[in-house]
């Protein structure tokens, strides 16, 4: 994990599954206390890039 990171490798492959699952963004950025733009980016890949899998 980077330092500055805000999620865990293993929390980005959750909310990713859980978008791919139907959850909306706004959602699971409460879940995960992030900001909905943090968590838009991270579902639709434009950040974490380099982590595969749902």
């Amino acid at each position: 994990k980077h330092w500055a990171a805000k999620v865990t490798e293993s929390q980005v492959i959750e909310i990713r599954r859980l978008y791919k699952n139907g959850e909306r963004v706004r959602r699971i950025a409460e879940k995960f206390n992030l900001n909905e733009g943090t968590t838009h980016d991270i579902c639709h890949r434009k950040t974490w890039k380099h982590l595969e899998g749902d």
